[in-house]
């Protein structure tokens, strides 16, 4: 998970910088690079939350 999540932070700074710097073209490209960096944030996180749900419930069993 902390792994996850320094990639993610390093990744959205770059994406970040580059929207920052970049002309109009470049700006729709990199927008829908952040498209994707969301969902895969979405998709990180959300199964951190869904293996930590199951733990739980496996547990009070």
């Amino acid at each position: 998970m902390q792994v996850g999540i320094g990639i993610s932070v390093i990744i959205g700074v770059v994406l970040g910088v580059k929207f920052i710097l970049a002309g109009i073209d470049e700006k729709a490209e990199i927008k829908k690079m952040l498209v994707t960096y969301v969902i895969a944030c979405v998709i990180i996180f959300g199964s951190f939350g869904i293996w930590k749900l199951v733990l739980n419930i496996l547990g009070t069993m």
